[in-house]
């Protein structure tokens, strides 16, 4: 067994000294980091049961049988492999590849509801955006009838395809009464939303029979708004600030016909 040491600026250079002077056959025993560069221990016509001999005996750096040290405790790397993993030419093409793979699953994800016509391969793009699942994208694209204008097409696929598997609540909401709380993103109106159930909730049946609890204390103002409605209505407004805040308050408004309860505004990614 023939061992070496060798020192270079960086490990591509190592490595191809111990490729030149012990061919490709050689494995690399350790490797570290200096200050001007790489130290690179490597060996020919490899022995592990001798170099497990020499480091249960002591056998380092100095150690006349081991010109090196810091011996792995996984084996010896193999040359090719490591010339493999740190040219810079072979990374870059292994990014590439990695890319193109990522587009070649895009396309094939997409082929099966976007090879039906040019306007469904149009469409489905702006449909995925839109955070739609696969299913339902074929089933969107399969009702769009063929024609040149794309905005048409994707009026229609909004208006009319999307729309309409929607669920829409119907007005039994206010007869039938009970806890209804509003959820959805920043600024899509649910405060807005439950003074407007509010107020026809209590043209129909009196301020007696509602209550309203708003839990969101993180934007500025927020709970004040709902307050002027309240106000309004005639009806207080109570605010809590945790799950067991909110068990009491709607604990106390048992008796009501409806509660309501309007909700801190969170994105549909927050997890």
């Amino acid at each position: 067994m023939k061992i070496k040491r060798y020192s270079a600026p960086d490990m591509r250079r190592a490595l191809h000294q111990v490729r030149q002077e012990q061919g490709s056959e050689a494995v690399i025993l350790s490797s570290r980091r200096l200050p001007d560069g790489v130290e690179v221990i490597a060996a020919v016509d490899y022995d592990a049961a001798l170099l497990e001999r020499l480091a249960a005996s002591g056998g380092g750096a100095d150690s006349p049988h081991l010109a090196g040290k810091d011996l792995p405790q996984e084996g010896p790397a193999d040359l090719d492999r490591l010339a493999w993993a740190v040219d810079p030419a072979i990374e870059q093409l292994r990014t590439e590849l990695t890319m193109l793979r990522g587009l070649l699953e895009a396309e094939l994800r997409q082929s099966a509801i976007s090879r039906r016509s040019p306007l469904q391969a149009q469409l489905a793009p702006y449909l995925e955006q839109m955070g739609l699942t696969t299913d339902l994208i074929a089933s969107i694209l399969s009702q769009v009838a063929e024609q040149r204008d794309l905005g048409a097409a994707w009026r229609e696929a909004l208006g009319q395809h999307l729309t309409a598997r929607i669920p829409i609540a119907d007005q039994g909401l206010l007869d039938e009464g009970g806890v209804v709380a509003l959820l959805g993103p920043t600024g899509v109106g649910k405060t807005t939303t439950v003074a407007k159930l509010a107020a026809r909730f209590v043209r129909q049946h009196g301020a007696r029979h509602l209550g309203l609890l708003t839990t969101d204390n993180y934007r500025v103002g927020a709970h004040e708004q709902l307050q002027n409605f309240g106000r309004l209505l005639g009806v207080p407004v109570q605010m809590v600030d945790s799950a067991d805040d909110l068990a009491v308050a709607l604990a106390a408004l048992a008796n009501k016909r409806l509660v309501l309860v309007d909700t801190a505004g969170m994105s549909q990614r927050d997890v």
